[in-house]
């Protein structure tokens, strides 16, 4: 056998070894979904079977608090921002092989905002992971009496996309996770994916679009026309549903004294020129009719990702509560169709098994076989290709 294929050989049982294994679900599906009498239109959403699984756990919003209630994970993480640490609270529910990286809006947004995943999702298919940044309760920055309050270091674009980083890593969160980003999210997400692409299996982008001036645009449309935009209908208003508690200074520096951006740190924000670089991420964009943002906008961002895009009608800014059925049985379907491995994946320290130990042994004899082959080789040539790692640096 030539040295060349040996050595490749090897190299492929390498990465197998090291590459986490997903799990398997083996259970029944549930709630007939029919896409057309939803009032869904999707762009490039293969077509499947109308029925899609909500989850074992169905719960309707009249029903009590303990009904929601679930045996969440608490942690707290510290991260550093401009030199300074701090703990932010964490919390993980489920064990299924599918992550979700949960990333919510505001900015200071509190992770009931996503809540909705944990209720209606069925948590033997999925692993929910959601954190409260800085300025949102109970993490610090909360509280008016608190040193870092009024500090605006923290409040940077890049501060919570460091946040996101740091949690992502503390909590050893799987290069197979899905990400699922709302509102102000979707900026953090983009500018996550943007510095580390190969760290996620996919993102779903919620209610928002890659540039403030088309956010900007649609505000002043709103203004105007008042009784078209809306957060969600007050009769659907979901019961562990928590506002106000976060940083009330926070949204006065992103958006600014008119909350539109102007004036705010967000005023020149946009990644439109950078989508083509996250084309060969898997990608899946909400918008509705009543929402902050133009639904066109929102189209055509997932058109420059060339990813799925799903409009939502008769549904406002949070679009998974006015349409929560449509909404879950649309990223269901799409969840099921990527890819569930992207590249190199390590698994976490609690998922190490067989693999650990051979991973080692086959690293150990593919050097071997390498300095081999550069004695060997009878004349040296340079490589066709720089190296892919999995991960960078930031």
């Amino acid at each position: 056998m030539p040295w060349h294929r040996m050595i490749f050989g090897l190299l492929s049982t390498v990465f197998a070894c090291c590459r986490a294994t997903p799990g398997t679900f083996d259970g029944s599906l549930h709630e007939p979904f029919d896409v057309a009498s939803q009032g869904i239109t999707t762009n490039a959403l293969p077509e499947v079977a109308h029925t899609v699984s909500l989850g074992a756990e169905k719960v309707e919003v009249s029903d009590t608090v303990t009904s929601w209630a679930r045996p969440w994970r608490m942690s707290w993480v510290n991260v550093t921002i401009q030199n300074r640490t701090y703990a932010v609270r964490t919390r993980r529910l489920g064990h299924g092989p599918t992550q979700l990286f949960c990333v919510q809006g505001g900015p200071g947004g509190l992770y009931w905002d996503l809540n909705f995943l944990a209720v209606y999702l069925d948590m033997s298919r999925y692993e929910i992971i959601q954190y409260d940044p800085l300025g949102s309760k109970p993490s610090p920055c909360f509280w008016p009496d608190e040193e870092c309050y009024a500090d605006h270091s923290w409040m940077t674009v890049e501060g919570f996309v460091s946040t996101m980083d740091q949690v992502h890593q503390a909590l050893e969160v799987s290069s197979n996770a899905v990400i699922v980003a709302h509102s102000f999210g979707v900026v953090c997400t983009l500018e996550f994916l943007l510095r580390w692409p190969s760290r996620v299996r996919g993102a779903v982008l919620s209610d928002w679009v890659a540039s403030q001036s088309q956010a900007a645009a649609r505000l002043h449309w709103c203004e105007q026309n008042v009784n078209m935009c809306r957060a969600f209908k007050p009769s659907l208003r979901e019961p562990w549903r928590e506002e106000g508690n976060n940083n009330h200074i926070l949204g006065h520096v992103f958006w600014g004294p008119h909350g539109n951006g102007s004036g705010g740190i967000l005023e020149t924000w946009d990644v439109r020129s950078k989508l083509h670089m996250l084309q060969h991420i898997p990608t899946l964009t909400f918008a509705g009719d009543y929402d902050i943002i133009f639904a066109t906008d929102a189209l055509a961002m997932s058109q420059a990702l060339q990813g799925d895009y799903v409009h939502l009608s008769d549904a406002g800014h949070f679009s998974f509560v006015d349409r929560r059925s449509a909404w879950l049985a649309a990223f269901e379907q799409w969840v099921d169709q990527i890819p569930v491995t992207r590249g190199i994946n390590f698994p976490s320290k609690s998922s190490l098994q067989v693999g650990s130990v051979l991973c080692p042994v086959a690293i150990f004899f593919s050097v071997l076989f390498g300095i081999c082959f550069s004695v060997f080789k009878k004349r040296p040539t340079q490589l066709q290709a720089p190296l892919l790692v999995s991960g960078c640096s930031s």
